[in-house]
């Protein structure tokens, strides 16, 4: 991970790096926030259709998540 995120610094409009680092905190730290956070970056440098539909789902994943608090 934390050769990622000096990658991701190195080189912030590296998509392939930036959607990796999103699927990391998604599934393997279940951190939903941070990984909108780094699909959301990946989206500004890539007009690919399935970042905005993971987008929508992990929006709605965390709208679901605050519903059931």
């Amino acid at each position: 991970l934390r050769i990622l995120n000096i990658l991701e610094k190195k080189d912030a409009s590296n998509v392939a790096v930036l959607l990796f680092l999103s699927d990391i905190y998604q599934y393997e730290k279940k951190d939903l926030l941070t990984a909108l956070k780094y699909l959301k970056k990946a989206h500004k440098f890539s007009e690919d259709d399935s970042i905005l539909q993971k987008i929508s789902n992990l929006e709605t994943l965390i709208q679901q998540g605050e519903e059931n608090e």
